[in-house]
């Protein structure tokens, strides 16, 4: 707290966010919730883990054009 500047550049690449996005999508639960479903879907849990993907997707899609739109607005990353 000495007032000084970090000289350290605040970047994140392509690379690094997708590691990143990965990380944060495997802590937040799929190892735990792949029993769960399987337990509740049953035989149709292929099907739902393909509509979860394609709801992924999606949401992928639409936080690809918020950062597209507003590029200075990292949430955690920044």
């Amino acid at each position: 707290a000495s007032g000084r500047r970090s000289s350290l550049r605040r970047y994140i690449g392509p690379g690094q966010l997708v590691l990143y996005g990965t990380g944060t999508i495997l802590g937040a639960g799929i190892y735990a919730l792949i029993g769960k479903v399987a337990g509740t879907a049953g035989q149709l849990a292929p099907l739902a883990f393909l509509m979860a993907s394609l709801l992924a997707l999606v949401n992928a899609y639409a936080y690809a054009q918020l950062v597209s739109r507003y590029p200075r607005s990292g949430g955690e990353a920044t």
